[in-house]
């Protein structure tokens, strides 16, 4: 399921990736006015959020995680996570690499003990081969991607060996973590629909009290309000393309009003839709 420099009004990224090629590295900056970015995922490889400036408070389940500049991330495969700003803007890459990867270097990170946070204060070597490994994907120098295999492997092995200091952890799913995943893949899959909690909840087999309070409590939303922000992002997304009017895009988003999609659009991104055109052709 899944997306510099200044304030943006809408979840900006820029991702290199080679295809066939196992890292994946995902640059992305936030804005604080912008809410779109707060939307729950989850990923099937295993990512780590490299913070390249600004602050912000990384929601992984159930934890909090406040990092700042050069700090290493772990995000581990299939876990619930979202990246909130702490100030004005935070700047950071995602750098993804696929299991099968790790795996056929003998390291089988899913059931690795990971530190959550590593900081230039504790340990200073996985944020400089992550930030190695970065220009590398950048720069694209003859040998990178070779380098960049080496470069992640080696930073895999610091977080592994890692595995005494008590903040290593390993992921597991528990019974409301998978609750809220299934209602997300609900609205994912039927946001262009008239979707409401009662048929959420019916889906996944659990009360709507126990639901509401529950998602609330690790989304940091209603479901209603990342029903209309998946809605939103679907709808931005078609406006880009210069394909669609507010009002087509608006409806093929699941939003049946024009004026109400508007009026959401900027309680989430700060801006009005019609100005989504103009942000995209002056970069």
């Amino acid at each position: 399921m899944e997306k510099y420099g200044k304030t943006v009004h809408i979840w900006q990224e820029e991702r290199k990736r080679t295809e066939e090629f196992p890292i994946h590295l995902t640059r992305q900056t936030i804005g604080a006015d912008c809410m779109l970015h707060t939307g729950m995922h989850w990923h099937d490889n295993i990512e780590f959020i490299y913070v390249v400036s600004g602050t912000a408070q990384i929601i992984c389940g159930l934890e909090r995680i406040d990092a700042a500049p050069s700090d290493l991330i772990s995000i581990f495969p299939g876990e619930l996570h979202c990246i909130i700003p702490g100030g004005e803007s935070v700047e950071y890459y995602g750098i993804g690499a696929d299991l099968n990867f790790f795996r056929d270097a003998g390291l089988f990170v899913e059931y690795a003990r990971l530190p959550r946070l590593t900081s230039p204060a504790m340990d200073a070597r996985p944020g400089k081969l992550a930030f190695q490994l970065i220009q590398e994907m950048q720069e694209h120098k003859t040998g990178f991607k070779a380098m960049a295999c080496t470069l992640m492997i080696q930073m895999a092995i610091c977080l592994i060996r890692d595995d005494q200091n008590t903040s290593g952890k390993i992921y597991r799913d528990n019974r409301k973590i998978r609750m809220i995943k299934d209602a997300l893949e609900y609205m994912a899959q039927n946001y262009t629909h008239e979707i409401s909690v009662d048929a959420i909840c019916e889906h996944i087999g659990f009360s709507k009290y126990y639901f509401c309070r529950t998602f609330k409590q690790i989304t940091g939303k209603t479901a209603v309000e990342h029903l209309n922000m998946i809605r939103c992002q679907k709808a931005y997304e078609l406006i880009a393309q210069n394909k669609y009017s507010i009002k087509q895009a608006a409806l093929a988003a699941g939003f049946h009003n024009q004026q109400y999609f508007c009026k959401v659009y900027k309680k989430y991104t700060g801006t009005l839709p019609s100005q989504i055109k103009k942000q995209r052709a002056a970069g």
